[in-house]
């Protein structure tokens, strides 16, 4: 028994720093955080290919969001960017759609939260904040912004995130591969397009 006493010791404190681990492996380089599991917002110099939703992010693959998301509620085609969405409601138990995977190339481009999806986020990632609090509290001043329907959005290029603002409230969140700031601006896909009419 003497004999087995470091070896259990050292399993319980093994298993509890796994539980306490807030990164999980991915199948790109690295570790990201779990938007589900962590307020990204309170982590030091988070950019958008950090993070995952529910095991997905920016990168992966079609078959990986499949897996571990299961079937969309929704598909949208847009065939003049070659991208689709994967809209998600019902499926996560949400009654409008709050989480849209957008794939091209059958790879994860951008992944966009709404507030429905508020019931999986924690602390200041929760979506609902003012434009200020967006400017003064999360994320700062946008690298560009754009108006495209009834919403602005706010690129935040190096970082790898767009805040989604409609009348001057936060409405929704992306995650994206973060892209120096010297790139072109962004130019809004008619897939967002569709998201804020659907979103009305």
């Amino acid at each position: 028994m003497q004999k087995l006493l470091p070896s259990i010791t050292l399993l319980v404190i093994a298993v509890f720093l796994l539980g306490c681990e807030q990164t999980v492996s991915t199948e790109s380089e690295g570790t990201r955080y779990e938007i589900t599991q962590v307020d990204i917002f309170a982590v030091e110099d988070v950019h958008g290919d950090q993070v995952e939703v529910f095991g997905v992010g920016v990168g992966d693959s079609k078959e990986r969001v499949l897996a571990r998301l299961g079937e969309p509620d929704t598909i949208m085609e847009f065939p003049d960017i070659e991208a689709v969405n994967f809209e998600y409601a019902k499926r996560l138990n949400m009654t409008a759609p709050g989480l849209v995977i957008q794939l091209r190339g059958n790879q994860v481009y951008k992944i966009t939260m709404k507030r429905p999806f508020n019931q999986y986020l924690h602390g200041k990632t929760v979506i609902d904040h003012t434009k200020d609090e967006v400017y003064f509290n999360l994320l700062g001043v946008p690298d560009s912004q754009e108006e495209v329907h009834l919403f602005r959005v706010f690129y935040y290029e190096d970082e790898g995130f767009e805040a989604i603002l409609r009348k001057g409230e936060l409405n929704g969140l992306s995650l994206v591969t973060p892209r120096p700031i010297t790139s072109p601006k962004t130019k809004i896909d008619p897939a967002i397009v569709a998201e804020a009419q659907v979103a009305q």
